[in-house]
């Protein structure tokens, strides 16, 4: 049960995966900016220019190259590890939202069987107004009884089983 106020693992989930995502997107701006560099450092090292210039060029140019690989490696690195563990905590709530729905579904099979019972009688009673003995006396009970799959929610907007213009006593 959730306390008003209090996050619960969802919640706790969520702000994870958000989190993730922005470090992510931050890390990404960094590779970008470090290959920007690079090919900044690169133009600069095919300028002409003496022996010493090319050399610190040169040397520019490694260290730019190296921090735009350890840039990647960090974020392959950190997408690796948290979308794991992401994961990993969504597959243990999801097992146990999943056990916690099937403990409330058992307690719905009585529920359940009694609604099969009444889709039965439903159909009993589309057999017997079809039946000639009947059918010319239905009048307005004419047209197919229909009762929604279980379960059936409210908020699905429920439909009447009975036939359009059926008065219900």
């Amino acid at each position: 049960m959730r306390l008003p106020g209090r996050p619960d693992r969802i919640d706790r989930i969520e702000r994870q995966i958000a989190d993730f995502q922005e470090r992510a997107t931050e890390l990404l701006r960094a590779e970008q900016a470090a290959a920007a560099r690079l090919s900044e450092r690169r133009t600069r090292a095919a300028e002409p220019g003496g022996r010493l210039r090319r050399g610190r060029r040169q040397r520019a140019l490694r260290r730019a190259e190296l921090r735009a690989c350890r840039t990647v490696e960090a974020r392959q690195a950190f997408v690796e590890q948290r979308l794991r563990a992401i994961m990993l905590t969504l597959e243990e709530q999801s097992r146990r939202t999943r056990e916690r729905l099937d403990r409330q579904l058992e307690r719905l099979i009585p529920v359940q069987a009694e609604w099969e019972r009444l889709r039965g009688a439903f159909d009993a009673v589309e057999i017997a107004i079809a039946t000639p003995a009947v059918e010319s006396l239905a009048g307005q009970w004419r047209g197919t009884l229909q009762i929604p799959e279980f379960p059936v929610q409210e908020r699905e907007g429920y439909l009447r089983p009975f036939p359009q213009g059926a008065l219900l006593f």
